[in-house]
């Protein structure tokens, strides 16, 4: 069956127009939000857009070929920078790894941190301690035998200071739910703004 070259001219310059404003959106995305600082990463990308600019202007093969090589190019290009790029320099503002990696760092017994019962979970730091950190009630912590250690955000401090139960601060980590991005976070100029605080305390 052939396909009408008005309809497939029309269907090229949609994709076209498509994968180019996706292909900016990936480039503001990698390059103000998350610039790129390796060229192990750099080079590839490159090599992938001049690839993409080049099907697209290239008049030796047909039109169909181009729009599906084109629209190949784009997604390639994006899944590239995001798995490479945009994702490892995402994740670490998420607390738990590095919380995980501080608390192996100053051998605390990771057998002896609880939660809060009407606190902030990081089950992030429980899947890189590869352990399931219990919860303790507010008026039972006393009860526990040390030493004992919390993890706390910022409502559980004030929790336990309305209790006056007393506590040293060992780790204070900043902390953004990456699971909801705004643009507030992903502007430099304003993403120290949208952390919170993660803490592994000791209790007195």
């Amino acid at each position: 069956m052939t396909i009408d070259r008005k309809y497939l001219k029309s269907l090229f310059w949609l994709q076209l127009i498509i994968s180019i404003l996706f292909i900016v959106l990936i480039i503001v995305i990698n390059a103000w939000f998350f610039p790129i600082t390796n060229w192990l990463i750099a080079v590839p990308a490159f090599f992938i857009l001049a690839f993409f600019i080049r099907i697209t202007s290239i008049k030796t093969v047909d039109m169909r070929s181009r729009t599906v090589w084109l629209s190949f190019a784009a997604m390639v290009f994006g899944y590239f920078l995001l798995n490479f790029n945009f994702y490892p320099k995402l994740l670490p503002y998420q607390s738990g790894h590095g919380l995980a990696k501080k608390i192996k760092a100053k051998r605390i017994d990771q057998n002896k941190i609880y939660y809060l019962d009407s606190g902030e979970k990081n089950y992030s730091m429980e899947f890189s301690l590869n352990t399931l950190v219990p919860v303790v009630a507010i008026d039972s912590i006393k009860k526990l035998s040390p030493p004992v250690y919390l993890f706390a955000g910022k409502n559980d401090v004030d929790t336990l200071q309305k209790h006056n139960i007393l506590f040293d601060t060992l780790i204070q980590v900043n902390h953004y739910n990456v699971s909801t991005i705004r643009y507030k976070f992903l502007n430099p100029a304003t993403r120290s703004q949208t952390f919170s605080s993660h803490y592994i305390l000791k209790i007195k």
